[in-house]
């Protein structure tokens, strides 16, 4: 039995794959299984995977219809054998020692999960994204914070808007394979709740993490590009989508018995995401004045409308501030033109 198994979702990403698969067949860690499936590729992604399959026998290559990165994540999750399991997208890669030292803190500190940095790659630009500021422990106590944290931030953590959902990627984890199974824990089919998968998977997880560790070092590395931009297409269902998500997060919230902690951070993630329903109209097509209206929608809207009301801006940074302010009083051209600005921004790394 293989000590780590590791998940790859794969769709067309030709350009990319041989880089990831070199990252891992490489891995000074040696004793790992890499489950590849391959959802529908229209390009040579298949041939590719089939020739490294020849290459390496730890790879294992898995075919199916195109059913989405949470279908493939699963079929992968369902025939893993590692004790310990990692993910990485087909068209990242990861440091050459990443899982000797993922696999170290792991057993060295007796945790559930290990979380790590990450490095963000555009071009032939490549920036640390750092997690929290140094190396960490998480008992128990602590632990319950990072589990309300991936519903939505409270109180101070306003300050920084921007790392809302900072530990909500997968692919910044080392997981326990018996958790994940015993407690069936998969991915959302992303048709249902639009974005946020492995947000949700980790909601899920984080329930039994009793001990964690976060290493500060950047093990993995993420490839920014306008393919795998969700804001790059207009997405018309999203708003519904997002709501079927609240909906599972509320019932989370219920079922779990959580306090009133988590039922603030929902709210509080209701409101922030006006900033993507926002970013999504500006996708679209149609005239400013269609944009502008549709924004004027979402601002109007009762779930919208007392998300904001009961958000607290007092803590956040002013160009924030003055956004939700608009909200706040449902200034539909100032909130428009907010948007640009913050999309035009966005768009550097």
């Amino acid at each position: 039995m293989p000590t780590i198994s590791i998940i790859v979702p794969v769709y067309n990403v030709e350009k990319y794959l041989r880089q990831c698969l070199d990252s891992l067949i490489n891995q000074t860690f040696e004793d790992i299984e890499i489950i590849c499936i391959n959802d529908g590729s229209t390009d040579n992604s298949l041939e590719i995977l089939k020739e490294y399959e020849q290459i390496d026998q730890r790879i294992k290559v898995i075919n199916q219809e195109n059913q989405g990165v949470s279908s493939a994540k699963n079929n992968g999750i369902k025939i893993a054998k590692g004790e310990y399991l990692a993910v990485v997208d087909g068209d990242d890669w990861v440091e050459p020692d990443a899982y000797e030292i993922l696999l170290s803190a792991m057993k060295k500190h007796n945790v559930d999960v290990v979380m790590f940095s990450y490095f963000r790659n555009y071009g032939n630009v490549q920036l640390e994204k750092k997690v929290f500021d140094s190396d960490k422990v998480f008992e128990k106590n602590d632990c319950a914070n990072l589990h309300r944290s991936l519903i939505g931030i409270v109180g101070q953590e306003l300050s920084e808007p921007q790392n809302a959902g900072k530990i909500c990627s997968s692919w910044t984890k080392l997981y326990k394979t018996d958790i994940i199974k015993e407690n069936k824990i998969f991915n959302i089919d992303l048709d249902i709740i639009g974005t946020y998968e492995d947000g949700m998977f980790n909601l899920e997880y984080f329930k039994y993490v009793n001990k964690a560790i976060y290493i500060n070092k950047c093990l993995y590395h993420y490839r920014k590009t306008n393919e795998n931009s969700i804001t790059t297409v207009y997405r018309p269902r999203l708003q519904s989508q997002w709501d079927n998500l609240y909906d599972i997060i509320k019932r989370h919230i219920d079922e779990n018995g959580l306090g009133d902690d988590y039922k603030k951070a929902m709210q509080n993630r209701i409101a922030l995401d006006i900033i993507g329903l926002g970013f999504n109209v500006l996708a679209g097509s149609g005239s400013v004045m269609h944009k502008v209206k549709e924004i004027k929608a979402i601002l109007q809207s009762a779930q919208y409308k007392a998300a904001v009301k009961q958000l607290d801006v007092k803590f956040m940074p002013l160009h924030w501030k003055v956004f939700f302010i608009c909200c706040k009083l449902r200034l539909s051209f100032p909130v428009f033109f907010l948007l640009l600005i913050m999309n035009h921004l966005r768009g550097r790394v």
